[in-house]
């Protein structure tokens, strides 16, 4: 009987650390797709052809608009003084 518990448990626990740990691991194999295959069906948990595209997208975007705030947040900061 406890073996049998035991069992359950760790039943549970695999099934609630898969529900946290897949949403994470589709996140980052979708943010490796092409935007061609972001929306293909099937989906695909590996990208055909894995980039960093979107990566550098984001970061051509809006790393000025956050380095320009920090900047601005140290400087007013350093005038203070």
């Amino acid at each position: 009987m406890r073996a049998l518990s035991r069992t359950v448990l760790y039943i549970i626990v695999l099934a609630a650390v898969m529900a946290a740990v897949l949403p994470l691991v589709w996140m980052v194999s979708t943010s490796l797709k092409p935007e061609g295959q972001i929306l293909s069906y099937p989906p695909r948990w590996l990208p055909l052809t894995p980039t960093l595209e979107n990566y550098t997208s984001v970061l051509r975007r809006f790393a000025f608009a956050c380095l320009h705030s920090s900047f601005r947040c140290f400087s007013s900061r350093s005038r203070r003084r």
